[in-house]
């Protein structure tokens, strides 16, 4: 039994440990990177929404919202190339990256198509049922399905500012810095386990903590990341015009809108979605919550009113009007 310890304890242990850790390294930065770059295509049909067998073309207003924000924001859109898409589900996402030679992809919502009450489908299903559009759930989901022009141009700029940014890259860095990480930690504790008294427990024990530990320092690594960039995109949205502000207020309030919807309308909706609309997660929030983003907006939109108000007060000042008797 000792002899099969030892084996970790000597170069060429040490040496396998490394190498299956380093398989572990690239085949993660692979399979991040390469989906959303030389596959690209390929990955994004895998999630793009379809009407009898051909995917649902994005319509030319929609179109002509990313090429007015590309233009005011001052983000490339066709050299690298990015175009929209719809695809499954009601949140937006995002496959390759600008910063990338392919072609990326911005995911909308099918509600992104809507334009008024009418073009919404009353046959959609939630949880294999029909969705009683008389009842308070029903008028609540409707109502956050139909986005304004301006919450739809807030939407896709967030996206785009992303795109436009390192976090593939950084995603895709990660597992090796993780993996470095754990080569060093197992270095500097295997021989001390070795010479211990009870070396096969401590031995079980500890390459199991390091495999848990190395999960969750990639997870945090990769969901702080993305939490980052969705914050720095709403602050610099919420500073860049009117637009963008009240935009980025509605778009939210309607996302929290509908998770309230869906908690009713779903059997599990109550452990998936607070009372709020916020998403209830046990272990990890890949995403900034709502509200924290919304309060974004919100404060920028009293900022911008106290300062207005303050404006106006100094031009009264300087600009007394006095009323006399004839």
């Amino acid at each position: 039994m000792m002899s099969r310890l030892w084996n970790f304890a000597t170069s060429y242990g040490q040496r396998n440990i490394v190498t299956i850790l380093g398989t572990i390294a690239c085949g993660s930065a692979f399979s991040t990177i390469i989906p959303n770059t030389i596959y690209v295509e390929n990955y994004k049909d895998f999630f793009q929404l379809y009407r009898k067998s051909f995917p649902l073309v994005v319509n030319e207003e929609v179109d002509d919202i990313l090429s007015e924000v590309s233009d005011e924001l001052n983000l490339a859109i066709r050299n690298p190339k990015v175009e929209l898409c719809h695809t499954i589900g009601q949140s937006l996402s995002r496959f390759g990256s600008a910063w990338s030679n392919c072609t990326c992809y911005i995911g909308l919502p099918v509600n992104f198509s809507y334009r008024s009450v009418k073009d919404i489908d009353e046959n959609i299903m939630v949880d294999e049922k029909k969705v009683n559009w008389d009842s308070k759930e029903g008028e609540n989901l409707k109502e956050s399905l139909l986005l304004s022009k301006r919450a739809m141009k807030y939407a896709i700029a967030h996206e785009l500012k992303i795109a436009h940014g390192p976090i593939l890259y950084l995603h895709s860095a990660y597992p090796f810095l993780v993996i470095f990480s754990l080569i060093n930690i197992n270095n500097s504790v295997v021989d001390k386990i070795i010479y211990s008294r009870s070396p096969r427990f401590y031995m079980k024990l500890f390459y199991t903590s390091l495999a848990v530990f190395g999960l969750g320092f990639y997870f945090v690594l990769k969901d702080c990341t993305t939490k980052y960039f969705e914050v720095k995109a709403d602050e610099e949205l919420a500073k860049t015009s009117e637009d963008y502000l009240l935009g980025g207020i509605e778009f939210l309030e309607k996302q929290l809108l509908m998770n309230i919807a869906l908690r009713s309308l779903l059997p599990d909706g109550r452990s998936e979605y607070t009372a709020e609309g916020e998403e209830i997660h046990l272990f990890r929030r890949k995403h900034s919550p709502i509200q924290e983003r919304l309060r974004i907006f919100k404060n920028e939109l009293e900022a911008q009113r106290q300062r207005n108000s303050k404006t106006s007060l100094l031009n009264d000042t300087e600009n007394p009007s006095f009323n006399t008797d004839s």
